[in-house]
């Protein structure tokens, strides 16, 4: 046969068969073939090639790592853009490629997964690592996690940093606990010092706001729209008030006979039936069934004050020896002190009072219509005086010795057979005047005439 060169072979062929050999020839081993379906190169393989090279199978590497320690088996060294892409030819539209990234046009330090459209022109960060030389990572999930085991552990945070940190440019943080009819969610609203966790049907809306039922916790604050449980048998400390912002209906002391401290006041119910409760009116009841006491016991020196009104719609008020009795059946209430009645009031408005009516300042009557009033007190001097809307002189008044001092005219009844009128007192005159006329005084019912001049 004449010789030929390979190109010059009149058949092409598209692929390698099995039986298919090439020719290689060295000074060490001589003249030899290589099996052309499926050859081993024993050194390295260099594509120069722009264009795209494609392996059906797999592409395996059975060599260890390079010698440089911790380099994996196969290595892409570029300084702009390193990339190891995975296609799937049968996927839906824009579905078909993913890459791994590195490289300057990534940025500093930074390895991605990154979906791409079928035309390679965009993509999407599915999952991005940035390191800091060899001392700290980071990685960023473009999208949603789901995670199928068990626990998610991180023991490398500090306590200052958080161990699970969320962060949302636009301000909500949410951690969220899924099933199919209902979200529970712990949230966080923007950059405010707030945290609720929250119950959120579906059908009501995805944004926070919307939820019906939270619990939320801002600057040390928790307000809740649902019931608050305790199932600790120790003592739970409020330092501040405690405001609801519904009627609290849990009867205390329902198991135990006594009812728990508010503000160390304590509301002793030796009835297990007792309870407080808050009414629509605003109202606060507190409840004792049985005919039990109810027992407000004030801590130390300590008082139970009423800012406004107090009403009792029946029965005894008892302090130490004295009782106040509000009787709503005969509509009185009697006043009694070492268990004897000091005062009565009845349904008239009159006031009994069993001994004397002892006052360190005046007493005070008026028609209730006008501002105009009548005071009897005692003066320094020991005298007792009557004195009209409490200024200017007295009208009355009288010494220790029963001596009457009377500011203006004196006017007796109508005298028998005479005719009443004014009378002023003047001091006694040695020098008698002559008569002018006479003077009616009715003595025993008789009338005398008593000269007088002017």
């Amino acid at each position: 046969m004449a010789d030929i060169r390979i190109n010059s072979l009149p058949t092409t062929a598209s692929a390698s068969s099995s039986d298919d050999f090439l020719a290689l020839d060295g000074s060490a081993n001589g003249t030899r073939k290589l099996n052309a379906y499926s050859p081993t190169f024993g050194g390295n393989l260099t594509v120069s090639g722009t264009g795209t090279s494609s392996f059906s199978g797999q592409v395996t590497s059975s060599v260890s790592a390079a010698s440089t320690a911790n380099l994996g088996n196969f290595v892409a060294s570029n300084a702009t853009l390193n990339g190891f892409t995975s296609y799937a030819s049968s996927a839906s539209l824009d579905q078909k490629y993913w890459t791994f990234q590195s490289g300057t046009a990534v940025g500093d330090g930074t390895f991605r997964l990154r979906a791409l459209n079928d035309a390679q022109t965009n993509g999407i960060n599915a999952l991005t690592f940035t390191r800091s030389g060899i001392s700290s990572i980071a990685a960023t999930i473009g999208g949603n996690l789901t995670v199928s085991g068990t626990q998610i552990t991180n023991t490398g945070a500090a306590e200052s940093t958080g161990n699970i940190r969320l962060s949302h440019a636009s301000g909500g943080k949410v951690i969220r606990w899924a099933s199919s009819n209902y979200n529970v969610d712990l949230y966080q609203s923007g950059d405010n010092d707030i945290l609720r966790a929250r119950v959120a049907n579906f059908a009501i809306s995805s944004d926070p706001t919307f939820a019906t039922n939270y619990t939320t916790i801002a600057a040390g604050n928790i307000v809740t729209t649902g019931n608050l449980t305790v199932s600790g048998t120790g003592e739970s400390t409020f330092s501040g008030t405690i405001v609801p912002a519904a009627n609290i209906t849990k009867n205390f002391g329902k198991t135990t006979s006594a009812w728990l401290a508010v503000y160390a006041k304590y509301l002793q119910q030796n009835d297990a039936s007792g309870y407080l409760t808050s009414n629509t009116d605003g109202s606060i009841a507190l409840n004792s069934q049985s005919n039990q006491n109810i027992t407000l016991t004030p801590h130390g020196t300590g008082i139970v004050s009423i800012a406004t009104n107090l009403t009792v719609s029946g029965g005894t008020v008892t302090s130490g020896s004295g009782t106040l009795t509000l009787n709503s059946s005969a509509n009185t209430v009697v006043l009694q002190s070492a268990g004897t009645t000091a005062l009565t009031l009845d349904t008239s408005q009159n006031a009994t009072f069993a001994a004397l009516v002892k006052t360190k300042l005046a007493f005070e009557a008026y028609d209730g219509a006008t501002a105009d009033r009548w005071q009897l007190y005692t003066y320094t001097d020991k005298t007792f005086r009557w004195n009209y809307n409490g200024s200017g002189s007295d009208e009355l008044s009288m010494d220790t010795s029963g001596n009457l001092i009377v500011a203006g005219s004196m006017r007796t009844g109508t005298p028998t057979g005479g005719t009443a009128s004014a009378w002023k007192f003047g001091k006694y005159n040695t020098t008698a005047p002559s008569a002018t006329g006479y003077v009616e005084v009715d003595i025993g019912g008789t009338l005398y005439k008593l000269l007088a001049s002017t």
